[in-house]
């Protein structure tokens, strides 16, 4: 729970960040390949909070790269939302994030920031099987191929 709120209040914070830095506009753009339940919640909450237009582009993560780079000439993106250690380091490497200073930095470990992004998030996996499914293996002593 107390991830799921830091990972809120650090888009909330982002969002209001761009939304300082639009011009006469009143809207706000946000790409997003994380759960689109979560993105529909925190724009509505942000345009409650500060009358800001939230748009918002939920895809997977390679559809959301694809839009970034097809339009990297004139970006329409002023947040993302990434789903993927790797798509946030991919775009550190090409120099595509602006600096973020956030107020809890002190709090995240070196390794999970640098002057333009800090990582935050919670990863889960679970394994799944049908127990009624196939054929039970009778293990017999010694059929093991190496002889177990």
């Amino acid at each position: 729970m107390n991830t799921v709120m830091t990972v809120k209040k650090g888009v909330v914070l982002a969002m209001a960040l761009s939304a300082m830095m639009l011009s006469s506009a009143h809207a706000l753009t946000v790409y997003t390949a994380g759960p689109g339940s979560l993105a529909k919640s925190l724009a509505s909450g942000f345009e409650q909070q500060t009358g800001v237009k939230v748009t918002v582009f939920q895809a997977t993560t390679g559809k959301v790269m694809a839009r970034l780079e097809a339009e990297q000439a004139n970006p329409q993106a002023d947040v993302l939302i990434s789903a993927s250690w790797d798509t946030a380091e991919d775009l550190h490497q090409r120099g595509w994030l602006l600096p973020f200073a956030s107020a809890n930095a002190d709090q995240v470990p070196a390794n999970l920031k640098s002057a333009d992004y800090i990582a935050q998030g919670v990863s889960a996996l679970g394994i799944v099987w049908n127990s009624k499914s196939g054929t039970r293996n009778q293990r017999v002593a010694g059929s093991h191929p190496a002889g177990v």
